[in-house]
């Protein structure tokens, strides 16, 4: 055996590309696990305030305000321009829990309170238009009682009423228990319902009414511009008439857009049609104009026909303005004179421009070949509030004479009656 006493054994090199780095990743793994580890604070990062208060302030003021006596509701959404909160999910054919019970708004930043009652149709809710800029608590009346309104899920969305010069209601709807949780208190166990209600600046895309004037619809290839008599084409004089009553409607500071050109084509369903138009616009109202032409016998006169979800209202308001400035004459319907309620098919509307117009609270894009025309429609819950104004029949000599002799008349009664909707 070969014996060496000198011999010293070598010594490695440690390797510090490999090493600094795996104690790197090692520590990160460390951290990320006592993060883990630690229960996930609930923090407000904005600090919401509201009333020009400080956060702090706001707290107190909501502390303040908190009760154990609510009530939830699980639906929401707006019909024209009026805002629909609902016990129950949706269901255009079923009275929701809501209907006939007092809705209570408490301003925070006034201490005032505005009280609406919650009709059965769908124009007969909150009015947005009416709302104070402020910041609201609501409560609903349950028997004798008032139960702060809650719900089961957070929610957060922004609806505007009609713009008057540039400027309409922003209502922005926000249920959410974290709202104004920090890392040091939560204030609510619940996701307490509010109404956050402003004044802004309307987006340039966005619009008040859309108006529909009947005729030059595209059948497979074939143009029908609607009823024709003598020197009357309704594809143009219903153009014609939209014409006359956006200018009458924007002179008052409202937007309007018309869902047509002049003297191109476009379908009313399906996408890229006049509907879909009114909802990109974010559209409150929807007005179709129209002549009918064969008159039946002892049938004539102008009617004004809406949701079988709504009020009459509407409609009411522009037959009286064309009775108080026109000839123009209203048909007939026994107890009351040109305006009518469109008829019912399994409890949806009959009319399908007024049904198709009001999104998911008038059943839009549900029925039969509606279902793949109209999708876009089927869940919206901005609504727009239709109305069909049928202006008489053509071929009635006294209607034909009345339109072109006092057409201005006509378009101004129309105007002034859509107007005194949109300020209600």
């Amino acid at each position: 055996m070969d014996y060496r006493s000198n011999y010293v054994p070598k010594t490695k090199k440690v390797n510090y590309k490999i090493v600094v780095p795996f104690l790197f990743v090692l520590a990160l793994l460390i951290v990320y696990g006592i993060n883990a580890l630690r229960p996930t604070p609930v923090v407000n990062q904005e600090q919401f305030a509201f009333c020009r208060m400080t956060p702090e302030e706001s707290r107190s003021v909501i502390k303040k305000n908190l009760t154990d006596n609510v009530i939830e509701f699980s639906d929401y959404g707006v019909y024209g321009q009026s805002l629909g909160l609902y016990g129950a999910d949706y269901q255009v054919t079923t009275a929701d829990p809501f209907n006939g019970r007092t809705v209570f708004l408490t301003n925070l930043c006034t201490g005032t309170e505005q009280v609406f009652l919650m009709g059965s149709e769908l124009d007969a809710k909150i009015p947005m238009n009416a709302l104070d800029p402020g910041f609201y608590i609501v409560e609903v009346s349950v028997g004798f009682e008032r139960s702060r309104l809650i719900a089961d899920e957070k929610m957060d969305e922004v609806f505007h009423a009609t713009s008057r010069s540039g400027e309409a209601r922003e209502v922005r709807l926000i249920a959410n228990k974290n709202l104004f949780n920090t890392d040091e208190e939560t204030i609510m166990d619940q996701h307490y319902a509010f109404l956050d209600v402003k004044n802004t600046q309307i987006d340039a895309n966005t619009y008040d009414v859309v108006l529909d004037p009947s005729g030059l619809y595209d059948d497979m290839g074939m143009i029908l511009h609607g009823s024709e008599f003598k020197d009357f084409v309704e594809s143009k004089e219903m153009y014609r008439m939209a014409e006359a009553i956006e200018a009458q409607l924007t002179s008052a500071g409202y937007k309007v857009k018309i869902v047509r050109e002049k003297d191109k084509p476009r379908d009313t369903n399906d996408v890229n049609g006049r509907l879909h138009a009114g909802y990109l616009a974010d559209a409150k109202y929807y007005v179709n104009l129209t002549m009918l032409q064969q008159p039946y016998p002892k049938e004539t006169g102008a009617s004004i026909i809406y949701s079988s979800h709504a009020t009459s209202r509407m409609a009411s308001t522009i037959a009286k303005q064309l009775e108080a400035q026109t000839t123009l004459e209203l048909f007939d319907y026994g107890s009351h004179e040109g305006i009518v309620q469109t008829s019912k098919v399994d409890g949806y509307d009959n009319n399908a421009k007024i049904r198709e117009a009001g999104g998911r609270f008038t059943g839009a894009g549900v029925l039969e070949e509606f279902r793949e025309w109209n999708t876009f429609a089927k869940d919206s819950n901005r609504g727009m509030q239709g109305t069909v104004i049928e202006f008489g029949y053509i071929e009635d000599a006294k209607a034909y004479e009345t339109w072109f002799a006092e057409f201005d008349q006509i378009a101004k009664a129309v105007a002034d009656g859509i107007a005194i909707e949109l300020a209600s």
